[in-house]
């Protein structure tokens, strides 16, 4: 059984993340800390366990909110979890968290718009898609705009404007 800490966070660094959770499973409730958890919820991930990496982040939200004020990403992970999953507006849900967030930096709030577009555009909501889109490509460095740059120009030729569809692309 794991007692240390430093036993999660090796295996994890390792990429075992089987490991990692197994070890962090065995964790005494007392020494857990934000970061192992973290680290909890991202092997679960890697491991195709997003239930765990859920129940894992709400967890987290309950014993370690400050953790989640430090580390909005997480609120991120939560989106595409709960994308992967089908979940779309709880996604939408988490996503906003990170949007509304004036301490969050402008690249990761361009990560939340591009997945909040994604969705719209999947809902077949092409004016929203434009919109989260639109936004997404103010906030995200060039090298990181392909995707966001992608659901604005299938939104745009959804609603039949080939041009600024084409224009977007090149």
């Amino acid at each position: 059984n794991a007692q240390h800490p430093v036993e999660v966070e090796r295996a994890f660094l390792q990429q075992r993340y089987f490991d990692a959770l197994v070890s962090f499973r065995d964790l005494p409730q007392r020494r857990q800390t934000g970061a192992l958890v973290r680290m909890a919820i991202e092997s679960a991930w890697a491991l195709g366990l997003p239930e765990e990496a859920l129940q894992n982040i709400e967890y987290l939200k309950v014993h370690f909110p400050e953790y989640i004020k430090q580390n909005p990403d997480v609120n991120v992970i939560e989106g595409i979890l709960l994308y992967q999953e089908g979940k779309w507006d709880k996604a939408v849900d988490a996503l906003r968290t990170v949007q509304e967030n004036r301490s969050v930096n402008n690249g990761l709030k361009g990560e939340a718009f591009t997945l909040h577009a994604e969705i719209a555009s999947r809902l077949k909501d092409f004016d929203l898609a434009v919109s989260m889109a639109s936004k997404a490509l103010t906030l995200l460095p060039i090298e990181k705009m392909g995707e966001a740059r992608l659901i604005l120009a299938q939104a745009h030729y959804e609603q039949g404007r080939l041009a600024e569809a084409r224009d977007v692309l090149l």
